[in-house]
């Protein structure tokens, strides 16, 4: 596969552009998975080369006992009986009322702590479609963890990667707000926490590895990232596994024109958190499917760990989706990003 050398193109900083280009796709009907599942193709799984309610329910006491050092541990909400373990949950932060959906794994009894898995969709999808795209549920049962599906807000429905999580209301303000709450609840393991997103939600977990203020052990993203030297400098180095196509139309793996603005290659943006993370110079890259790089940086500091998955042809798609959505390019059946993103999390134990 041949890529453009990493050079740098000037213009908005990356997370700026992210949304802008997501509104403008939005806008000529390609971004919604809702709306493309109509022409959606069904896709084969494949063979993976190697994740404060004011209304809550009341808990009924753990049969098995409680453990760890949860408040939530040692019960199960009331709402989570048998076949029903997708529930919703709102919480308020600074005046506003966020959402966002639990998923818990078969068998969850509150017994002992559990790791957490984040997920963050796209600018005009939701949380149920992504955890729906992504199939984190079935990774979540498998792999007995957690998962959280936080609810954008807005029309469309968009995170905002700029605003600090110090300023009142910020969306930065809501994620810090759920990881520090979601144990009152739950019974989770606050030191295996990891964050994955894709597009929008991608640059929402390269925005948290930025900040240095959450409790995120790893990270995983598909289809967008930013590196802003400025803001990500100060922040302890960051273990991320990343995903790219390179027919991305929406978000350019090369970098280059868009239909608003140019955006930096993935090559210059990812070897810039290499140099953050102290790593050595150049990957190691290996051939994992006849489509498929995989591109990893060792010797970094701090145990942190970088690793891109670099997709030929490859479209603005959850690489091992369930169903290929046409609109919005290639998806390929070689790798599995779920999958590959629990075995980084060190969740496939």
């Amino acid at each position: 596969m041949h890529r453009a050398d990493p050079d740098p193109l000037p213009g908005r900083r990356d997370h700026e552009l992210l949304a802008a280009l997501d509104v403008d796709l939005l806008q000529r009907g390609a971004v919604l998975v809702e709306v493309a599942e109509a022409s959606a193709v069904p896709h084969p799984r494949p063979a993976v080369h190697r994740g404060g309610d004011e209304t809550r329910p009341t808990s009924t006491p753990s049969t098995a006992g409680s453990a760890g050092t949860s408040p939530g541990c040692g019960s199960v909400p009331d709402d989570v009986t048998g076949a029903t373990r997708d529930v919703t949950r709102r919480i308020t932060v600074d005046s506003t009322l966020r959402q966002y959906i639990v998923h818990v794994p078969t068998g969850y009894d509150g017994s002992r702590p559990l790791p957490v898995v984040y997920l963050f969709h796209g600018l005009g999808s939701s949380a149920a479609e992504v955890a729906t795209y992504a199939s984190f549920p079935a990774a979540a049962d498998d792999r007995d963890f957690i998962l959280v599906s936080p609810q954008a807000t807005g029309t469309p429905s968009t995170w905002d990667v700029l605003t600090p999580a110090s300023a009142a209301g910020s969306d930065a303000a809501f994620w810090l707000e759920l990881t520090k709450s979601l144990g009152d609840e739950w019974c989770v393991d606050d030191d295996r926490q990891y964050a994955a997103g894709m597009s929008n939600g991608s640059a929402v977990v390269f925005a948290m590895a930025c900040s240095g203020e959450f409790p995120f052990k790893a990270y995983g993203g598909v289809a967008a990232t930013f590196y802003d030297d400025a803001e990500c400098g100060d922040a302890p180095p960051a273990s991320v596994v990343y995903f790219h196509g390179t027919g991305d139309e929406v978000v350019p793996f090369d970098g280059g024109e868009t239909p608003l603005f140019p955006v930096r290659s993935v090559d210059a943006v990812m070897a810039d958190w290499a140099k953050h993370d102290g790593c050595a110079t150049k990957p190691r890259t290996t051939e994992v499917a006849t489509d498929v790089e995989l591109e990893r940086w060792r010797d970094c500091d701090g145990s942190a760990r970088l690793e891109t998955y670099v997709i030929d042809d490859g479209g603005h798609t959850w690489p091992g989706a369930d169903f290929e959505v046409p609109v919005l390019g290639k998806t390929t059946s070689s790798i599995d990003a779920t999958d590959l993103m629990v075995e980084f999390f060190g969740l496939d134990d």
